[in-house]
């Protein structure tokens, strides 16, 4: 007999090991949570549950408002979410209110500041952040672990804008990272994952069969309408592994076309300006009523060109000092064309630009796949389906949920799809890359020396708070003029002023257009200014 044979032993195979990930995607609305178990065998993650919402206490529904009271020494959290929220009109507890802060992260980059990211400073807006995370991970820590450690059997994935990552050599996204893992006590430090925004939408398409591959050649465009931010991703998703051609983002999304009906709504109750810029609570709440009625006119009019009801809404707000402002509010398809006249034109120009920057032409565009909360948007989902016909315009489930289920979804993709991350890397040149032409920059300096660098297309200046460059003024306008970049150079157009919109002394006739030079004296009311130019190389920002 071989007794050694007999006595053989064998390796003992590893038990497979179970992961619960908790993906986030911390929005500039609302923020959001998924929550899935994978098994881990070897390099290997296989899905035991599909990714599901994960709501805690402090959601309303699915989401998560991205809003906090600070505590009394402004250097901590009393609360968050929905009980931040209820908190809002507490007169203790108001002038405290934090919210909307996530468009004021790598706002300081920007060539000019658009009004939703003049809230907030770009460190106040990471501390803020941190501190909103703190609070749900603990809160995760409770509801969802008993209380327990995350230890080895927990990860965490975070969803960020893709151009964190490429921003001053990705250094955005490096203070995200940091602000997200000092969110977990030093004594319980779980394994976190960060997927741009775009990649965890196309794994999220993917998944529910909305991107197929296309033999055609023909482009595939990924239309991201986010509450602050619109990224494009151009890509061909043929048979084999996806080729990256170019990626575009702007600060043009959902949450301006909120401020533009905010303003409407603070006119109609005849808010003073004064009290706009003060007060915190205020301003929430009316962006909350016109995300609201916004999204009940969307609704309506993608299921019917003539809806039978007009959403209209009697809305009463108090102020800081008890002042009481109520007033009826109407919101037809002619009246929001008005009122986001001069928001839905940027985004149509950064839609343009976008084409024209990564150079393609419509012809180029077999499909566009929309997600983002701004995807439902009719406006937006009207223009495209015009440009490139109804057939070619997808619009994910659950638009808004695309991102946190494809942050749930990365963690188990096989190495196919993972080819998909290589796309968003910082230093990942694009296939074909469209050859940028130098540009010219242009700023408007303030008599206190205040310089404001103007983006391309329409800077639009006035007292309303929608505006790209917001005067608070008694003697400007809502709405009081425009500043253009083109290519061709800069031209100023008085929008109707009623004190008048002046170049080198001389007063613009209402609409008229007047071209601009460096050096040019503009003033705005009782504001004035003047216009520089310089030229810079391609991609560079102000700073």
């Amino acid at each position: 007999m071989d007794t050694f044979s007999a006595s053989r032993t064998r390796r003992a195979m590893p038990s497979p090991q179970q992961k619960t990930l908790f993906a986030i995607d911390p929005g500039a609305t609302n923020w959001r949570l998924y929550r899935t178990v994978y098994e881990l065998e070897g390099r290997r993650a296989r899905m035991l549950s599909d990714p599901a919402p994960a709501p805690l206490t402090s959601f309303t529904e699915r989401r998560l408002p991205a809003a906090l009271v600070l505590n009394r020494s402004g250097d901590g959290l009393e609360c968050y979410g929905e009980t931040a929220v209820a908190q809002s009109e507490n007169p203790t507890h108001r002038d405290r209110l934090r919210a909307y802060f996530k468009p004021a992260i790598g706002a300081h980059l920007l060539p000019s500041f658009p009004p939703q990211r003049q809230l907030y400073t770009h460190g106040d807006a990471l501390a803020y952040t941190r501190l909103m995370l703190s609070a749900l991970v603990e809160g995760i820590r409770q509801e969802k672990w008993r209380g327990g450690t995350f230890s080895d059997d927990v990860v965490f994935g975070f969803a960020h804008p893709v151009h964190w990552g490429t921003d001053e050599e990705g250094a955005v996204l490096g203070e995200f990272k940091a602000a997200v893992r000092e969110s977990f006590p030093e004594s319980d430090k779980p394994e976190v994952r960060f997927v741009s925004e775009p990649e965890a939408a196309i794994h999220s398409l993917r998944r529910s069969a909305l991107l197929p591959a296309d033999p055609s050649g023909r482009v595939t465009l990924i239309l991201d309408v986010g509450g602050s931010t619109t990224d494009l991703v151009a890509s061909e998703l043929g048979a084999e592994e996806p080729v990256f051609l170019a990626r575009f983002g702007g600060p043009v999304g959902g949450g301006l076309y909120d401020a533009a009906i905010s303003d409407h709504i603070a006119q109609v109750l005849r808010i003073p300006f004064e009290a706009l810029e003060k007060d915190v609570a205020i301003g929430f709440a009316l962006r909350s009523v016109a995300q609201q009625m916004k999204e009940g006119l969307s609704r309506q009019l993608l299921h019917s060109r003539e809806p039978t009801i007009i959403p209209q809404r009697t809305v009463t707000l108090v102020g800081a000092e008890g002042e009481v402002y109520r007033g009826t509010v109407e919101l037809d398809e002619a009246r929001f064309e008005t009122i986001t006249a001069t928001v839905h034109s940027q985004f149509l120009d950064l839609f343009s630009h976008a084409l024209e920057g990564m150079g393609l032409d419509e012809s180029d565009i077999g499909r566009v796949v929309m997600v983002g909360g701004g995807s439902q948007l009719f406006s937006i989902v009207r223009y495209l389906r015009q440009r490139f016909g109804v057939q070619a315009i997808l619009i994910a489930d659950d638009p808004g949920e695309a991102v946190v289920r494809g942050v749930s979804l990365e963690y188990g993709a096989d190495k196919a799809e993972r080819r998909l991350s290589m796309l968003f890397m910082t230093g990942i040149e694009p296939a074909h890359k469209a050859a940028e032409a130098p540009a010219e920059r242009w700023a408007l300096i303030s008599e206190s020396g205040e310089r404001t660098v103007l983006g391309s297309g329409a800077s639009t200046i006035g007292r309303a708070a929608s505006n790209t460059i917001p005067i608070f003024s008694e003697k400007i306008s809502r709405w009081h003029a425009e500043l253009i970049v083109a290519r061709t150079g800069c031209s100023l157009k008085d929008q109707g002023s009623t004190n008048g919109t002046f170049l080198d002394g001389e007063r613009l006739r209402a609409q008229e257009v007047a071209p601009v030079k460096d050096g040019t004296r503009i003033r705005f009311g009782d504001r004035s200014y003047i216009l520089r130019r310089s030229a810079v190389e391609g991609n560079s920002r102000a700073t």
